[in-house]
């Protein structure tokens, strides 16, 4: 069974839906480090609410329904999900390496 951790996440879903399957993972998001480089990383958050804010403040689309179903998507994430080795900012902070953050 999946170890859940206490970390929530934001899963985006496929669109349209019916094409392909649900569940895609986590939204990743670039953050520029201080040699200018683009860095892949996961946005987690310690509690659901927070995570909708995100979503609210960051996901910019005129779909209704993809919103709803992305805040629909937000959820626990297990421990597997995220390897160690890549960088994860927990509500908006630094980043670190999910390993790390663990």
């Amino acid at each position: 069974m999946a170890e859940e951790t206490r970390f929530w996440g934001v899963v985006l879903p496929r669109w349209p839906a019916d094409l392909l399957p649900q569940d895609t993972g986590f939204i990743t998001w670039p953050e520029f480090v201080p040699n200018g480089k683009p860095v892949h990383h996961y946005p987690l958050f310690s509690s659901k609410e927070k995570a909708e804010e995100f979503v609210h403040e960051r996901l910019t689309v005129r779909n209704q329904q993809l919103m709803e179903a992305t805040l629909m998507n937000i959820r626990r994430i297990c421990r597997e999900e995220i390897p160690d080795d890549h960088y994860v900012s927990l509500d908006g902070g630094g980043l670190v390496t999910w390993g790390e953050l663990l």
